[in-house]
């Protein structure tokens, strides 16, 4: 059973995530994934990537049917792509354009509770694989392409808060730790931010 990584306990959330070979395609790698659909369902997310689930490949998991309900603006993608008619399944994701700006509101399963907003580009191309090494291509505006841009900073071992100033987040992190603590049934500090931090890549 897969267990969710939690900002700042898990290293593995700083990970940069490595590519996915060609041998590594297959049944086991889609039962991977299969497993990671459960964990996002199970905590209520729209997305999930291979750190959040302590895996360091280049993966990531989206609710389609959840995100497009959210959607404005341009969606294109092959519908048969999608798992049980929902989820999709991206393998070793690479940006192809990246145009505009938005600024939105973003969460994260492994930040519990917090919300801030942050700038992503407004618009996105992304070339993709199936877990059996099927190529394709999703354009999208809005919701998706944050989401895109949001999982996707996962595999780089980057998070959402990392564009939060200074000060910003000194602010939310004491009663964020104070409920983090609740959640994982041990006292977490701001020396695990530090340690966490000490990871991030200059």
């Amino acid at each position: 059973m897969l267990e969710l990584k939690y900002f700042p306990i898990d290293p593995v959330l700083r990970e940069k995530a490595q590519k996915v070979e060609d041998s590594e395609f297959g049944h086991k790698l889609d039962e991977v994934l299969n497993n990671m659909i459960k964990l996002m369902v199970e905590k209520r997310g729209l997305g999930l990537a291979a750190n959040q689930a302590g895996f360091t490949k280049r993966f990531f998991v989206l609710d389609m049917k959840a995100l497009k309900e959210r959607q404005v603006g341009h969606l294109k993608f092959d519908k048969d792509l999608l798992y049980e008619g929902r989820y999709l399944k991206i393998v070793n994701p690479e940006f192809i354009e990246r145009q505009g700006e938005m600024v939105s509101e973003e969460g994260c399963l492994s930040i519990p509770g917090v919300y801030k907003k942050v700038k992503r580009n407004s618009f996105v191309i992304l070339k993709a694989y199936t877990p059996y090494r099927e190529e394709f291509i999703i354009e999208a505006e809005g919701i998706v392409a944050k989401a895109l841009q949001h999982e996707f900073d996962h595999l780089q071992g980057t998070l959402f808060i990392d564009y939060l100033s200074p000060l910003q987040k000194r602010m939310f992190l004491p009663k964020y730790l104070k409920n983090l603590s609740k959640i994982v049934g041990r006292k977490v500090t701001f020396l695990d931010v530090s340690r966490f931090e000490s990871l991030k890549k200059k």
